[in-house]
C-alpha cells in the first residue's frame, strides 16, 4: 500500500539537505536566559536562521514519526492513561500518538469556543507541516492563513492541503510573524506549541493588531514550572519557554485579556512514553541505516529526559485563550 509519505516529494531549497537523507542532528545546549517581559530582546538573525535550519532538517523525520498525512502534527497529545503494549509495532504506536494529538486539538477547540468563534479568517502562527491548519479548515468554516518561517514547511503544507481537499482554504505564508504585512483582519488566531519561538511582547502585539475587535487568540503550549528545567527544554527545542504569568503580562501590554486557562498536563506525560516506545520499535526494524539508528538513539535519550521533567512537575501543558476587547 502506498502511503502519503511515500508519495510526497519534500521540496528543497538551494543548499538544504537532501530530504531522502535527512537526519535529526544533535542540538547544542545553548539556553536563552529569560528576561523581563518588557525587556525581552528580539530574535537575532543568527537565532532565527538556526531555528529555520533545525526545522528544515526535521521534515522527513516528523513525517516518519507523526505521518503519513495529510494531517501531520508536531505537538504533544492527550492520552487516555494506557501505555503502549510491549509488542506494539512502530505503526501502531504512531497511530496512538496521532490520535492523541488530534484529541489535543479537540480540547483546544472546546476551550477556544471554536464552534462559535472560528468563522471567516483564521490566523495560525507557526503552522509546521500544516496539520493544524488543515484540521481547522476541515472542521470549521474558516479561511486559514498559516504562517511559517520555513519555506520548505509551507511547500509541504500546500501539498498536504491539496491531498486533504482544502487547498482553497489554507494559504501558507513564509516569514516571521513580526515582519509579515498581514492585509486582512482575523476573527481568531491560534498558536499550537509555536508561541515559545517568538518573543512574547512581539507575538502579542502583532496578533492583537491583526485581530478584529472581540477576536480571540488561542495558545496551546508548554510552560515552565521549575526554573532549573529551562536549560534542557530551550537547549533542545531552541525555544524561549515561559510561564503563564509572563504570557499574561505580555498579552495585557498588547491589550489582550486572558479569559480561559486549562491545565491539561496530566494527560500529556504519556506522550513521552509513546515517543520513546515508537523509537525503540523503529530500532528493532532490520533495514535501518546507521544515521537513522543514531538519530533514534538520540531521540530516546532526550525524550526520556523530558518524561522525567513531566514526572517532576517541571513543565505544564496548558490551553489559554486571550480576547481582544470590543
Amino acid at each position: 500500500m502506498t502511503t502519503m509519505c511515500s508519495r510526497l516529494s519534500i521540496p528543497s531549497s538551494p543548499g538544504s539537505p537532501d530530504p531522502a537523507r535527512m537526519t535529526e542532528q544533535p542540538v547544542a545546549e545553548q539556553p536563552v536566559a529569560e528576561q523581563p517581559v518588557a525587556e525581552q530582546r528580539s530574535v537575532t538573525v543568527s537565532e532565527a536562521e538556526a531555528v529555520r535550519r533545525y526545522y528544515r532538517g526535521k521534515i522527513a523525520a516528523i513525517i516518519d514519526r507523526y505521518g503519513p498525512g495529510p494531517r501531520v502534527h508536531y505537538h504533544i497529545g492527550l492520552f487516555d492513561g494506557c501505555s503502549p503494549a510491549p509488542n506494539s509495532t512502530a505503526q501502531q504506536i504512531r497511530a496512538r500518538i496521532v490520535a492523541a494529538q488530534e484529541r489535543m486539538l479537540e480540547s483546544a477547540a472546546s476551550v477556544w469556543d471554536a464552534g462559535t468563534l472560528f468563522t471567516g479568517n483564521l490566523l495560525e502562527v507557526g503552522c509546521g507541516l500544516g496539520g493544524g491548519a488543515i484540521y481547522w479548515a476541515q472542521h470549521f468554516p474558516v479561511q486559514v492563513t498559516a504562517v511559517t518561517n520555513v519555506a520548505e514547511q509551507a511547500a509541504v503544507t500546500h501539498i498536504f492541503a491539496i491531498a486533504a481537499g482544502v487547498a482553497e482554504r489554507v494559504r501558507a505564508l513564509v516569514g516571521d510573524i513580526g515582519e509579515l504585512r498581514l492585509t486582512r483582519q482575523y476573527a481568531a488566531a491560534v498558536a499550537v506549541e509555536s508561541s515559545c519561538y517568538v518573543p512574547r511582547p512581539q507575538l502579542f502585539q502583532r496578533v492583537a493588531a491583526a485581530l478584529e475587535p472581540g477576536g480571540v487568540f488561542g495558545i496551546e503550549d508548554i510552560f515552565l514550572a521549575q526554573p532549573a528545567w529551562r536549560e534542557l527544554f530551550d537547549g533542545y527545542w531552541k525555544t524561549r519557554i515561559g510561564t503563564v504569568a509572563q504570557y499574561q503580562r505580555a498579552a495585557e501590554q498588547a491589550g489582550l485579556i486572558l479569559d480561559k486557562d486549562l491545565d491539561v498536563t496530566a494527560g500529556t506525560s504519556d506522550f513521552w512514553r509513546h515517543s520513546v516506545a515508537w523509537a525503540r520499535a523503529r530500532l528493532a526494524e532490520p533495514t535501518l541505516s546507521t544515521p537513522e539508528e543514531e538519530r533514534l538513539m538520540r531521540s530516546i535519550f532526550w525524550h526520556s529526559q523530558f518524561l522525567d521533567g513531566w514526572r517532576d512537575g517541571a513543565y505544564q501543558t496548558r490551553i489559554l485563550r486571550f480576547r481582544k476587547p470590543g
